[in-house]
């Protein structure tokens, strides 16, 4: 509701509607010559004087233009709510405009086919109240002396088969919208970069590791790993200065932690993935046991003590109220019968303070009943074996960042290094890679003996968007490992389990 309302969607959406009038229109009078339908009035048959009428086919150009700039808009703004950008993995500015164009001519052209078939039939239902409606407006401006008055009813109807007309419009149409989706792909490109927050503080690094660490809030966790992938993959100057920060410690170096989070990450997620398959959640530290006291048995014990100057401490309050039958009822003391109730009366009591529910809330709890009973309700809301992996990598823009930062900073740290300390940790690294490749391509290719059981939400074979990606970022970030430390790949040790992957990747067969 708050984007309904918000003023920048308001104004979002007049500028395309206004926009799109002005492109489409210019594209008729500027390009093609064409004055006849640009022009607002028209006289009937062709009459120089009497009254005069709006031209329809000028008229259905305004609402075309009109409601292609509404769609664009309202797409916009839906498919821009609630998106986290990935700067980081973007390619060159040059590169990704080059790789896009042909997707947003192509995407362009079918939405505008969508708008154009859908004004047309609209404007072939409800064209009579699009010109009164127009008209009505034009006569309130004619109270302004801006024109003079016009027909209600249209003499000259719309060119329904003007094929030439029509092929214009839609060409214009494609213009305007080829131009708007191509104005937000540049912005996109070349203004959409995400600043390091860090830059300002003269413990970047501490601030970047907590939040690393915050496992407790995900979007400051997110964050820091967003901006150690910027750090890994864009910033020399960064890295260089993350391989220098030696911390308190040779085991606590900003690498060793860095890198021990990252690897934490990709972790995480083969648990989860062998869980699928074992169903065999890892052991919770269990709460301590509280050990019961045994009573004592019941004994009669002599105390050498004044047992009527000491107060009792747990006195018993018995229910007698025989006091109460010989003194007014206006006299109670509502606050102290209501400490003295027995628990039976006091749950009646709350019993009766509660209020009943209202009529309209029973009726919709009955409706949501109701509509999942609905066969068609239960088979949409049936939870599908692709759904299953898809929650498996539902944070997969860490995982990418994360993987990145790993690949980048490996890679790197041959020039960058100056102590050394990457080279150390360089088989962990790749175990940690190459594992996690074996388990998301097992996944992937032979899911749980569970999932057959679920319904598929498509038909054929599908290819999963989320684990493609993040297969796509440790392929990425092992090449990067492979292609820095050619000439001493064979000295790099990796696990026996992941030896003939780890061969797979050095002759490039991956």
């Amino acid at each position: 509701m708050n984007k309904v309302s918000s003023s920048d969607t308001w104004l979002t959406i007049i500028f395309h509607i206004l926009s799109g009038v002005a492109i489409v229109r210019s594209y008729f009078r500027t390009l093609c010559g064409d004055t006849y339908n640009t022009s607002l009035f028209v006289h009937p048959h062709g009459d120089r004087y009497g009254l005069r009428q709006l031209n329809e086919d000028s008229l259905f150009i305004n609402v075309f233009a009109g409601t292609l700039g509404l769609y664009f808009a309202v797409k916009y703004i839906k498919d821009n709510n609630n998106v986290m950008h990935i700067p980081s993995v973007r390619q060159p500015p040059s590169m990704a405009l080059k790789l896009s164009t042909a997707t947003v001519v192509f995407e362009s052209m079918k939405s505008t086919a969508y708008v154009f078939g859908f004004t047309y039939i609209a404007f072939m239902i409800f064209g009579g109240l699009v010109y009164r409606v127009a008209a009505d407006l034009a006569t309130f401006a004619n109270f302004f002396g801006m024109f003079r008055s016009i027909l209600y009813a249209p003499v000259v109807r719309f060119s329904w088969y003007d094929l030439i007309m029509l092929t214009r419009m839609y060409l214009g149409g494609c213009i305007a919208m080829i131009s708007w989706n191509m104005g937000d792909r540049v912005l996109d490109v070349y203004f959409a970069v995400q600043e390091v927050i860090t830059n300002d503080y003269k413990n970047a690094y501490e601030c970047l590791i907590t939040g690393l660490k915050d496992d407790k809030d995900p979007f400051v966790q997110a964050t820091a790993f967003s901006e150690l992938a910027e750090i890994a993959t864009k910033r020399p100057t960064g890295r260089i200065g993350l391989f220098n920060d030696m911390g308190t410690n040779s085991n606590n170096t900003a690498w060793i932690q860095v890198s021990r989070e990252c690897m934490n990450v990709l972790n995480t997620l083969r648990k989860n993935i062998s869980i699928e398959y074992t169903g065999v959640k890892p052991a919770v530290a269990s709460a301590p046991v509280r050990k019961e006291e045994v009573a004592p048995p019941n004994q009669i014990k002599l105390n050498d003590m004044d047992v009527f100057s000491k107060p009792k401490t747990d006195p018993i309050i018995l229910d007698d109220r025989t006091g109460s039958l010989f003194t007014p009822s206006s006299t109670h003391n509502i606050g102290s019968t209501r400490s003295i109730l027995t628990p039976l009366q006091q749950q009646e009591q709350q019993q009766q303070m509660v209020a009943p529910k209202h009529k309209m809330f029973t009726l919709l709890q009955n409706a949501q009943k109701w509509v999942a009973q609905v066969p068609y309700v239960q088979e949409m809301s049936k939870v599908t074996a692709e759904q299953k992996i898809r929650q498996i990598f539902s944070n997969y823009p860490v995982l990418l960042w994360s993987t990145q930062s790993l690949g980048s900073l490996t890679a790197a740290s041959i020039n960058e290094d100056p102590f050394g300390l990457v080279q150390r940790d360089i088989g962990k690294v790749l175990d940690t890679l190459l594992a996690s490749v074996i388990d998301i391509e097992r996944l992937v290719r032979t899911p749980p003996a569970s999932y057959k059981n679920l319904p598929h939400g498509y038909s054929g074979d599908v290819m999963l968007m989320e684990p493609e990606i993040v297969l796509l970022a440790l392929r990425e970030a092992i090449y990067q490992i492979v292609t820095s430390f050619r000439g001493y790949t064979d000295e790099i040790q990796v696990s026996k389990q992941y030896a003939e992957k780890w061969e797979s990747f050095v002759e490039f067969r991956e």
